[in-house]
């Protein structure tokens, strides 16, 4: 599977699975932890919604919505689908999927 660049030419994909990566400068290691570790959940599955992240981080929902906000301000990947009540990859941020 492989991911498109997304914002900055920053590279996407493996890189917001990487705690250590430059998107996920600037926040503590739990946060890029949790973060890069929603993400990994999101390519397996197709779909993250905030109880998703509440169970990935063990984290209350207002941490979750907030981790939400972060994800998307430093991706600009995601997408709202209303119907299913979950986040889900933009259709420009995958490639060959």
């Amino acid at each position: 599977m492989t991911i498109e660049t997304i914002q900055n030419d920053e590279p996407a994909g493996d890189e917001w699975t990487n705690p250590n990566a430059r998107i996920w400068k600037g926040l503590r290691l739990a946060v890029r932890t949790r973060l890069a570790a929603a993400f990994e959940h999101l390519l397996i599955t197709g779909s993250l919604n905030r109880a998703d992240l509440e169970r990935i981080g063990e984290i209350s929902t207002p941490s979750a919505s907030a981790d939400l906000r972060t994800m998307q301000e430093r991706t600009d990947a995601l997408t709202y689908d209303a119907s299913a009540k979950c986040y889900r990859l933009k259709e420009e941020a995958t490639h060959g999927r």
